[in-house]
């Protein structure tokens, strides 16, 4: 699957949770949630404090006699040092055998990577139900992102009442954690008022958590509330602080906002024909919200060409993907 289709659909399951759209999905959703949302880069980049007596470690393991470092924690550090070559050669087989002998000691960040390795078919076999029945299990012993990624799995594949108060119970925990994707889920059900009372406040409040650890979608969608938020909250300085910081991230929310205040000259000189450049990348990335942005822009002819085909074809696209005003522009 390449990245930008699990972009594309990973921005549709937020699509989802915030239109509430129904119908849009297939068997390929788990594992969009399993692969996007996922925490195995991050504990890969924070090799620097994770990987601490790795080579000590290494030291100590004789793989010939069957030695082990003894520790759960160890045996995962000893996978992650395999998935990521630090300090030996990249064996994604010796990474799911280290990973998993820490996950039969009941270490949960070994039941989390060794879903990931199933999800991504590195070192065994794919296996999605694989990869979700251990994702349970690590969130049931606690692990933040194990937490996160099955509240995205139950939000998206339900839409009942009780599926988002478990979801947001489980986005609670983990955002307690530090998780930063689940501060961002849970802001949003603060905001559309789903398994949760509506609070706007609360909503900006983990909305601007997540951003300031440096979210990138986090401060797409804090730039958007800044502009379209209630008018207390509304800031066109920080909507372009925000925005412009997604989009230096490479982040398609950035970029549709940053879209927005050029296309409408909120805190920057106005520029329709740099506004739909943004709004294409966005839409490249697989932002539904950019479908109608562009659609509406074919069909005036701001800042492009008057094109009502292309027009239509971007409303039909963004109708697909769920998104409320490209049904709005559809040909009656």
């Amino acid at each position: 699957m390449n990245t930008s289709l699990v972009r594309a659909l990973a921005m549709s399951v937020t699509a989802a949770v915030l239109f509430g759209s129904d119908g849009l999905w297939s068997a390929a959703r788990n594992r969009a949630i399993i692969r996007q949302w996922w925490r195995y880069d991050k504990a890969l980049e924070d090799t620097g404090s994770k990987m601490r007596g790795i080579q000590k470690t290494s030291e100590m393991v004789d793989e010939s006699e069957g030695d082990t470092p003894g520790q759960p924690e160890g045996m995962r550090e000893l996978g992650l040092a395999y998935a990521n070559a630090c300090g030996v050669k990249q064996d994604y087989g010796k990474a799911v055998y280290w990973f998993r002998k820490a996950a039969q000691e009941g270490n949960a960040g070994a039941l989390e990577n060794l879903a990931e390795l199933y999800a991504r078919g590195k070192g065994i076999i794919e296996n999605d139900e694989a990869a979700l029945r251990l994702l349970r299990r690590a969130a049931q012993i606690g692990n933040g992102p194990a937490m996160t990624a099955i509240a995205l799995s139950i939000e998206a594949n339900g839409g009942s009442l009780s599926d988002y108060k478990s979801a947001a119970a489980l986005f609670d925990c983990a955002a307690r954690q530090g998780e930063t994707t689940a501060m961002e889920q849970l802001a949003f059900l603060y905001m559309n008022g789903k398994g949760l009372d509506r609070n706007w406040d609360r909503s900006m409040e983990l909305l601007r958590k997540a951003a300031s650890y440096g979210l990138p979608s986090a401060m797409g969608n804090l730039g958007i509330q800044y502009l379209y938020g209630p008018r207390k909250d509304r800031d066109y300085r920080k909507a372009v602080e925000w925005c412009e910081s997604a989009a230096r991230c490479g982040d398609p929310v950035g970029y549709f906002g940053c879209g927005c205040i050029y296309y409408d000259g909120f805190g920057r000189a106005k520029d329709e024909r740099r506004a739909v450049a943004l709004w294409e990348k966005a839409m490249e990335c697989g932002l539904p919200r950019a479908m109608s942005s562009l659609g509406y822009a074919y069909q005036s002819g701001r800042g492009t060409p008057k094109l009502v085909d292309s027009a239509a074809f971007y409303f039909r696209v963004g109708a697909r993907l769920g998104d409320a005003d490209s049904m709005c522009g559809l040909p009656k």
